[in-house]
């Protein structure tokens, strides 16, 4: 079953650059739309409630006239409460990313995946 779920987001006003705004969310969200709700930016997306809770997409911000165009799908503009207007985009390299850390390889996988070990190396038997 999919749903939409909404999150507060915080615009940065402190870079002129693109601002990546990671969203806590399941895999898979799909943004729909950013605005403003008493006085907050919000997002709202859309999940698939049978995919895990452990990720995050990725929304890239930023304000008029800053002369950057982030890469990627323009999803809407906002003001928000001090009248800063900023402009959403969805990256284009990635929509959707997992909030759990690469497993670390263990020294010997390390070696094997380089070809083996080598004389010297400590491995070497």
């Amino acid at each position: 079953m999919k749903t939409i779920h909404k999150q507060v987001i915080q615009p940065n006003s402190e870079s002129k650059d693109v601002f990546p705004i990671p969203v806590p969310s399941a895999k898979g969200a799909k943004p729909l739309c950013v605005m403003r709700q008493n006085e907050e930016v919000c997002v709202w997306y859309e999940t698939d409630d049978d995919l895990p809770e452990d990720s995050e997409f990725i929304l890239d911000c930023t304000g008029t006239g800053w002369g950057t165009i982030p890469d990627g799908e323009y999803l809407n503009s906002v003001i928000d409460a001090n009248d800063f207007v900023w402009h959403f985009y969805v990256p284009a390299a990635k929509k959707s990313t997992s909030k759990k850390p690469a497993k670390e390889k263990t020294p010997a996988a390390k070696v094997k995946a380089k070809g083996g070990p080598k004389k010297g190396s400590g491995f070497y038997r």
